[in-house]
């Protein structure tokens, strides 16, 4: 039985490409900025006082980016949630080419729904993010969740789920879903495993099933 939950997504602090207005893809991993750590602490920071202790995230779930990761473990320290699990799957698109050229120089090319050389296609990227969340689904079972992740996978996010319906999103519609650095949404989030303990899944072992470890912050 499919039940609607809550999914809770944050995006990562800014980076040194994302304050200079470059792209950045899943194939170029860089760390946060001190503006980008502080970014995220201050947006924890307002989820803990905004949420009532009954609805707080049981688990975080991050790509393995050092921007995602990070994020994910400042978050986890404010809010004091034990569990945080990688899905690598979670990663930004790969831009390939793109990596470091200028946002606007590739906007177009991006609307267009192109696919960067040596890059990632937007349907395989979409599939990639679809399969994350099948996983996610199975191995945080009866959990409410928060996602720590890109850009571009909040824009995948929202067309998989919107898909589910309504009609599909075009390339140019996903590219407009703007979303800042540190950024709080919520999904809709149709879940098969929303009740009951994390069962095997096909994704499973793509999870790291030992927490990471959370920053000691003051």
């Amino acid at each position: 039985m499919t039940m609607t939950q809550s999914l809770f997504f944050i995006r990562h602090g800014a980076t040194q490409p994302n304050l200079d207005g470059v792209r950045c893809g899943g194939d170029l991993d860089v760390p946060l900025t001190e503006r980008g750590q502080t970014q995220v602490w201050q947006a924890a920071l307002a989820l803990r006082q905004s949420w009532p202790a009954s609805q707080r995230v049981d688990v975080i779930v991050t790509s393995d980016l050092q921007r995602t990761m990070e994020s994910a473990e400042i978050v986890a320290s404010v809010l004091g949630t034990a569990t945080v699990f990688v899905e690598p799957l979670f990663r930004e698109r790969q831009l390939g080419a793109w990596n470091l050229a200028s946002v606007e120089s590739t906007r177009e090319a991006l609307v267009r729904g192109d696919t960067p050389p040596g890059g990632e296609s937007n349907d395989a990227f979409l599939a990639r993010v679809a399969a994350a969340l099948k996983s996610m689904d199975a191995n945080t079972a009866g959990q409410r969740v928060l996602l720590v992740g890109s850009k571009g996978v909040a824009r995948g996010l929202r067309a998989i789920l919107t898909e589910r319906v309504t009609a599909p999103r075009t390339a140019s519609a996903v590219d407009r879903f703007a979303i800042d650095n540190a950024e709080v949404l919520s999904f809709d989030w149709p879940r098969a495993h929303a009740h009951g303990h994390p069962t095997s899944h096909p994704r499973a072992a793509t999870f790291n099933t030992t927490p990471t470890n959370t920053l000691a912050l003051s």
